[in-house]
């Protein structure tokens, strides 16, 4: 299936806080929504702490910038990232409610 929409996650060094995000995130996720992680050249890298259950999807990518390139720009970077027409900007912080994807799907 084809994703309609996209959320992308801009990120730097919230390893933990991006590991919650996901974890409300994961359950909400379908065929129809592409992932994007952009990670503004953590240290570590947030590779180590994404589910299996993120990385294992059809649909997920994520893209680790070899340099920390702003937030501003790696914001833009998931805008250009996108593969669909739709995406929606979601912080690593503000964390999603459980009916969050269904609600912006209607």
């Amino acid at each position: 299936m084809i994703p309609n929409f996209t959320i992308a996650i801009p990120t730097y060094n919230s390893h933990n806080l991006l590991l919650k995000q996901l974890t409300l995130l994961e359950p909400q996720l379908t065929d129809k929504i592409e992932l994007v992680i952009i990670d503004n050249c953590s240290s570590p890298s947030v590779r180590s702490i994404i589910p299996e259950t993120i990385t294992g999807r059809k649909n997920f990518e994520l893209i680790e910038n070899s340099e920390n390139i702003g937030g501003d720009r790696n914001i833009f970077k998931c805008l250009k990232s996108a593969k669909t027409n739709w995406v929606w900007i979601l912080s690593d912080n503000d964390f999603i409610k459980p009916d969050a994807i269904t609600i912006i799907q209607t």
